[in-house]
């Protein structure tokens, strides 16, 4: 992951030197491999050795010094009880003699009470305690939080040099570009939809719109379909839509093969149907009700997006 080395080389820097924070927050958009730079950092401070790179659910089960804390399977996100159970880990003296490490993630799905019960563990860490934070939206974590930890901000690569990694990875080009398209150029969640032949179904999400603004389909029809799809995958899709139609509006030579050119639409409603596209991704599926979220966002395609700038087509969920 070619895009990750000169974060890596400052963290590898920081720790030779023993620089480095006790507080680390990796910040960035999903699919850039946050999860993967954290496990390696995980490794690297606690002296292992792995060269299957095991992920943080894997070094959880293998190493005693290290915990991770993610959304239990049958919650919707970090409880307080969680946060407190960690502290009280990281007191503890180290089993292997080298230090404890913990991540939690995504760092921004921590609930209120857990956010502030983390405050204490950041201002009073226990020796030789490294905490990595990932959160996919900063801005959904407290100030308080953010201000006590060193923030690495990772950034979507180039397009150009993320469709040769995706090619050198042996995928097609032409299906790495269009992946890139779907992923907002995040390398690995494209890698991800090539790997799982998932390509298909997110250009079937484009032909639905294109079939509710030709009026052969109807919105209830198209979002009942939905429903039995990945809910990320799905506001991956409309977001590339909305995308393609403002490109096609403002900037042709830029995705002038989408077709969407033969459509009228306001790019002022177009730009506001993909505000409410990605303020339902950044809150997911912890705060809102997916169904009527895509039922929806469904609706305002029949209409060619009309309304949705003055707020008749679309609603907060």
């Amino acid at each position: 992951m070619f895009w990750l080395e000169d974060t890596r080389a400052k963290l590898a820097a920081q720790l030779a030197d023993d620089a480095l924070s006790h507080a680390v927050l990796i910040a960035g958009a999903q699919g850039l491999g946050k999860r993967q730079l954290a496990g390696w950092l995980v490794g690297q401070y606690l002296r292992r050795d792995d060269s299957d790179e095991p992920t943080l659910v894997q070094l959880n089960e293998r190493h005693a010094d290290f915990r991770h804390i993610g959304i239990p399977e049958d919650k919707k996100q970090i409880s307080v009880e969680q946060i407190r159970d960690l502290s009280a880990a990281l007191t503890l003296s180290s089993h292997g003699g080298g230090g404890k490490a913990a991540v939690i993630e995504p760092a921004n799905s921590m609930t209120i009470a857990a956010a502030n019960s983390l405050l204490k563990t950041l201002e009073e860490p226990a020796g030789d305690t490294l905490l990595i934070l990932v959160a996919d939206d900063v801005s959904r974590l407290p100030a308080t939080v953010v201000s006590r930890c060193s923030v690495y901000a990772l950034r979507t690569p180039e397009e150009r040099v993320s469709v040769q990694w995706l090619v050198d990875s042996g995928y097609a080009l032409s299906d790495a570009s269009v992946a890139l398209g779907f992923t907002s150029g995040a390398p690995l969640k494209a890698q991800a939809l090539l790997a799982n032949d998932a390509l298909a179904g997110l250009q079937g999400i484009a032909d639905e719109v294109v079939a509710l603004m030709d009026g052969r389909e109807g919105a209830m029809a198209v979002s009942g379909r939905w429903r039995k799809l990945d809910f990320a995958l799905v506001l991956d899709a409309l977001r590339y839509v909305t995308q393609s139609v403002i490109y096609d509006a403002l900037a042709p030579e830029v995705r002038s093969e989408s077709g969407f050119s033969r459509y009228v639409i306001d790019t002022r409603d177009a730009f506001c149907y993909l505000d409410t596209v990605l303020r339902v991704a950044r809150r997911g599926a912890v705060a809102i009700n997916t169904d009527m979220a895509l039922d929806a966002l469904a609706l305002p395609w029949t209409q060619r997006l009309q309304g949705c700038f003055d707020g008749r087509a679309t609603s907060d969920f």
